[in-house]
This record gives C-alpha cells, structure tokens and sequence, in this order.
C-alpha cells in the first residue's frame, strides 16, 4: 500500500470526509461547512485538499483580500494523519498560488497557545508581526459620551497623520481584522471606513484622540448577528468613549452582542475591560506574514 501525499484544488466530492474531521475542531464544531460552497466558486481564492491515497486528510483555503495581500485561513488535518507533513506541504501550495497570483505578501493568524503551529509558520519562514486580543459585550445600552462621533471626510488627513505617528498602529503591524481575516489600513481604505461611515472619532479640541474602525458584515455570518470592531487605537479614557458611541449606536441598530478586535496591549485591554467587554478565551491571535516576492 502505497503512501503518497498530493494536494490538489478542493472538490465536491471531498465533501463529506472533510465535514468528519472538522466536527471537533472547537467545542462548537467548525466554520469550514459554512464556507465550503463559497469558497469552492471564489474567484480570488483557491481551497486546497491534501489526499493520502486518495482520501482527503486536510484542507486549506488562500484568498487575495487586497491586491498584493494573500491571507491563508482554515488550515484543518485529520488527526489521523498529523505529523505527516500534511500542514507543511498545504502551506507551501497556498504560498505558491499567492505568489502566481502576485501577491507579495502572505499572511495568516493562529492561536498563542498553538505551539504546534507557530513552529510549523516558523520553519516555513513565516514572522509573527502582531498580537490581537478579542473581547465581548453583551450588555448594550444607550450611553452618554463626550466627544466621540462618526468621522467625515474632513478627517481623513489628521486620522491619517494620527495613525502614522501611533505606536498602537506599529504593534499592530498596520493591521485591520474583518472577521479573522487581517489586512493591511492604508490611507485608502481608511477612507473607505469614513465614506461607509464605520469610523469613529473622539476629537478633544480640534485634533483626533484616537479612533474605532467597525464593520457590520458578521452579523449575516455569525449567528448571534453581532456588530464588530476592526481596528482600536487611542489613550484609555478615549477608548471608553468611543466604546460606549459604539455600543449605544449598536444598541439603537437592534444588536445585542459587540466583538471588540484590537491590537493586544494593556491600555486597550484595561479600556476595553472598563468599557464592559470581557474575554472569552485567554489566547489571543497571533498574526503571521512572509515575504513572497522581494
């Protein structure tokens, strides 16, 4: 009996033995039946199925989110057949898909208590670049603020300047998150986020104080319709602020659960925590990235 790893693009047959082994992937299952449909007619993503044999015994999906920018998701083995170099070989078949597609930079997040893994991203070349911690609240009400509001147009040059010179942006490695799913804030799509009206400002005397980047998609995804942030940055007060502008508008839009995704550090985990948002989980996010062309 012949042992032979191929990968090979997903097919709908690989369905059901998929679906087996990612019954326990968390204690409430796994996203991957969700998206399975999707990203098998995704245009700009490629989802790979390692065989041995002709059984399929992992997965994984690579996707251009913005031009240049691959991001690697649902990396999923058979615990069956793990420590085959079923992981290593699916990885390095998303990286070269990337890299034809142009992409110059790939990314990826794992847990921080996946050891396994990041010893895996490591050995493939991969740099952890940032840490992200998420948080929730479930008790949404009308809230009084002081000087938080939607940012306009107007704002973008001083949001900008905010943001370049922020050092919550350098730990973030200039990195939003959309449901798990990180990429680079540039100067553009921060625009987008103010013409969207998914950012939020707190301007003390005419110069921006920090600001909250949000967006609303998940609630079509998630089943408990919840509203999320994507990118948190300012002083501890400022973040309080600009948190309870969020819950109230939250509130108002019929939500009842907020996710807050911001960069992990102890000023916006204390603001958070004083905000009404707690931890589900201890680990964080961790975000890799690798060089693809030079």
């Amino acid at each position: 009996m012949q042992n032979k790893l191929t990968i090979r693009p997903a097919q709908q047959s690989d369905r059901e033995a998929v679906f087996k082994f990612c019954e326990h992937t968390f204690d409430w299952g796994d996203y991957v039946p969700n998206v399975w449909d999707v990203w098998l007619k995704e245009k700009q993503a490629q989802l790979f199925t390692a065989t041995l044999d002709n059984k399929p015994v992992g997965i994984m999906c690579v996707s251009i989110r913005k031009p240049g920018e691959a991001w690697l998701q649902a990396a999923r083995t058979d615990p069956n057949y793990r420590r085959r170099g079923v992981a290593t070989a699916l990885t390095n078949a998303c990286l070269e898909w990337a890299e034809n597609k142009g992409s110059e930079t790939a990314r990826l997040s794992t847990d921080s208590d996946n050891y396994a893994a990041q010893k895996v991203l490591e050995a493939l070349g991969f740099t952890q670049v940032s840490d992200f911690l998420i948080m929730k609240c479930e008790k949404l009400r009308v809230e009084e603020t002081e000087n938080s509001r939607w940012a306009k147009k107007g704002d973008l040059e001083k949001m900008w300047s905010f943001l370049t010179s922020s050092e919550v942006f350098k730990k973030s490695a200039g990195l939003y998150t959309v449901m798990f799913t990180w990429a680079s804030l540039n100067k553009q799509t921060l625009a987008r986020f103010i013409a969207d009206k998914k950012a939020i400002v707190q301007d003390n005397n005419k110069a921006i104080g920090g600001l909250v980047l949000i967006d609303e998609t998940i609630k079509d995804v998630w089943q408990e319709k919840p509203f999320q942030t994507c990118y948190i940055d300012g002083d501890r007060q400022v973040i309080v602020d600009i948190m309870k502008f969020f819950k109230t508008y939250s509130y108002k839009k019929g939500i009842m659960n907020v996710y807050a995704f911001a960069c992990n550090t102890p000023t916006i985990a204390a603001a958070l925590t004083e905000a009404g948002f707690s931890r589900e989980e201890t680990e964080t996010e961790l975000i890799y990235q690798k060089k693809l062309i030079p």
